[in-house]
This record gives C-alpha cells, sequence and structure tokens, in this order.
C-alpha cells in the first residue's frame, strides 16, 4: 500500500460505502475510518485526484452521513480517500467516534 501521511488515526472497520460522481454510484466497503478519511475497497473507474460524494453511516450512529472525498491514491481495488469541507456535525460526529474507539498500542 503507498505510503501517505495522517493527520489522525484510521481505525479498522468493516461498512458499505458508496462513492457518488456525476450521476454515477460506485459501491464501496469501508476498510479503516479516521476524521481525515477512510481506506476502501473498491471495483470500478476511478482515478486518483477524483472527488466523490462518499455516503455511509457512521458505526454506531442512526443517519447517513455525505461527506465530500478526494481519492489520494489506489492500488488495485484499495484506495484512499481523504474528507475536505466537513462541516462543523460532520466533523463532531466523526471526532466522537473516533474518541470512542480504542487506542493502538502504536499510537500511545
Amino acid at each position: 500500500m503507498p505510503h501517505e501521511r495522517r493527520k489522525a488515526q484510521r481505525h479498522p472497520v468493516s461498512f458499505p460505502v458508496t462513492l457518488l460522481k456525476g450521476g454515477q454510484s460506485f459501491p464501496a466497503t469501508a476498510l479503516n475510518l479516521s476524521v481525515d478519511g477512510m481506506g476502501i475497497r473498491v471495483s470500478g473507474e476511478i482515478r486518483e485526484g477524483q472527488v466523490f460524494v462518499v455516503s455511509f453511516r457512521i458505526p454506531g450512529s442512526v443517519a447517513d452521513v455525505a461527506l465530500y472525498g478526494k481519492l489520494i491514491w489506489r492500488a488495485n481495488d484499495v484506495a484512499g480517500l481523504r474528507f475536505f469541507a466537513l462541516d462543523d456535525d460532520e466533523r463532531s460526529a466523526l471526532t466522537r467516534w473516533a474518541e470512542a474507539q480504542p487506542r493502538s498500542l502504536a499510537s500511545s
């Protein structure tokens, strides 16, 4: 997997995600999640640099979110998205979720 700089710790997850762009929908599976982005498993014709509306349900919540995400890297069917333009409620919801996750020994 390509090296990337991360500002926030990513936590392992597995849940459905939909990437939306120009009327097209690309189903994916979240592999990890942080306040700043997520790793996904996805097929389809998507490329680095593309911007998507990333739709998913934060684990443990009752509402779906739709965030802007830019595809930063892709290696076969695994890719990394960086979120941007989050509003205060979206960032707060992701932060609350991330803070409730166990911390890995590597980040202590």
